[in-house]
């Protein structure tokens, strides 16, 4: 009877001592400088987990108020790699992070990410995010990175992965259903604003035609002179110069090669990604 207790003890130890690990998969976002809301929070983390979950690929999200001193790219990798992050034998997954101090962010790629997410796939991402980020639109810049990452991954899962020669019809001018932005809002008063002073001008304008008195138009510029009053003495012509303008017409090329740039982190985990400033 000890030695079955002894043993079930053991066991309730080892169970105990692995639910840190799976407890840290229950939380993939880390809002450092509180960009969120509570509300947004839940919704950004509860997507993430549920796409991590649903894909076997972690998808984490970091904001900071400081890089320390290193760069969004050696940040990002590191705090993916010291923290335990990644699904798998390699570690797949991504991660995003947004600096605010130097307004810089980084989508760091590991694993099964390196394959899902090239140069071009995250281009894409990154351009969508950064537009955000500039409007300060923090909840649409991190559910386009989460709900475009799941997009991204799934469609690669299934044998097309984003890429030069393959954009799937991927566009960089993506929004996510179901939720208005503040820039659509702002979008949408502009347009308004322009019909309705579009109309008012128009008012105006006939109202200002209707004012004036009708007159009849002259083929001939003579009828609006005083007979005698234009004599032309004399008349000629001087050739001055010519211009030619020559211009050069750049036609727009892309690299055809594709795939992701690699990189080997400070723990020696290879890495993809890219990333820029908002």
């Amino acid at each position: 009877m000890k030695k079955v207790l002894s043993l079930l003890i053991c066991i309730l130890l080892i169970a105990v001592s692995f639910v840190p690990a799976f407890a840290a998969k229950d939380n993939l976002l880390v809002d450092g400088t509180d960009l969120l809301t509570p509300d947004e929070e839940t919704k950004i983390n509860a997507l993430l987990c549920e796409a991590s979950d649903e894909l076997q690929f972690d998808i984490v999200l970091v904001t900071t108020d400081s890089l320390g001193g290193k760069s969004s790219m050696d940040f990002a990798d590191d705090y993916y790699d010291y923290n335990g992050y990644g699904q798998g034998d390699n570690n797949d997954g991504c991660l995003l992070v947004v600096s605010m101090s130097e307004r810089e962010y980084w989508l760091s790629t590991t694993g099964y990410g390196i394959t899902a997410l090239t140069d071009y796939g995250i281009s894409i991402i990154n351009s969508e995010v950064q537009s955000y980020l500039s409007d300060g639109d923090y909840y649409s810049a991190f559910y386009t990175y989460a709900d475009r990452v799941r997009e991204f991954v799934s469609s690669a899962r299934q044998g097309n992965i984003i890429d030069v020669n393959n954009s799937n019809g991927y566009e960089s001018d993506y929004y996510y259903s179901g939720y208005e932005s503040a820039g659509e809002k702002t979008f949408s008063n502009i347009a308004v604003s322009l019909i309705v002073g579009l109309i008012i001008s128009l008012i105006v304008v006939l109202s200002v035609k209707k004012s004036y008195k009708a007159i009849q138009f002259q083929r001939s510029a003579a009828n609006y002179l005083d007979d005698g009053s234009f004599n032309l003495s004399q008349s000629y012509e001087h050739f001055l110069y010519s211009h030619v303008s020559r211009v050069k017409i750049q036609t727009e090329s892309h690299s055809s090669s594709g795939g992701s740039s690699v990189h080997t982190s400070s723990s020696g985990t290879s890495h993809g990604g890219g990333g820029g400033h908002f």
